[in-house]
């Protein structure tokens, strides 16, 4: 028997902020990233981090920088 243990993660908007911005759950998420397996994000958890990175901005509450960062992490999946 041949025994395939396939890790599958999905990852909604709570999931993918932490892993790009720094709080209490940024160490778990990245470490999660790390992990070999299947990585899902859904067109509405996309849609969901793109509108609160736009609220950071708007809300100047961070630098454009880190901002920006945030934008292409989640266009490049990293």
């Amino acid at each position: 028997m041949h025994n395939n243990n396939l890790v599958v993660t999905y990852w909604d908007a709570s999931a993918v902020l932490p892993a790009f911005f720094k709080d209490k759950n940024s160490e778990d998420a990245v470490n999660w990233s790390r992990r070999e397996g299947v990585h899902l994000i859904s067109s509405l958890s996309c849609a969901e981090v793109y509108a609160v990175i736009s609220r950071i901005r708007r809300e100047d509450l961070l630098v454009d920088v880190l901002i920006n960062a945030g934008y292409e992490s989640l266009e490049k999946g990293q």
